[in-house]
């Protein structure tokens, strides 16, 4: 079951979903990147610790949508 952000829209096509998450997984990783170094820079170990897990789920997105791309290109070889 997917859940619709506010202001998002759906994907029109399963390629632009695998597009849609490479941008996410992106994302997450600069936000997680910059609340980990803002974290260490001011000494909230929290908000390091936040960043860190941010980063990990942009990198479990990206990797995911890589996954997403391979299975489509390999169906679309089938047919």
């Amino acid at each position: 079951m997917h859940t619709r952000v506010p202001g998002s829209r759906q994907a029109e096509s399963p390629y632009e979903e695998v597009v849609m998450g490479k941008i996410k997984g992106k994302a997450d990783k600069i936000t997680g990147k910059t609340k980990e170094e803002l974290g260490s820079a001011t000494g909230d170990k929290s908000m390091e610790m936040k960043g860190k897990a941010k980063k990990v789920k942009g990198h479990a997105e990206d990797t995911a949508s890589d996954a997403a791309a391979k299975m489509r290109r390999m169906a679309d070889k089938d047919h």
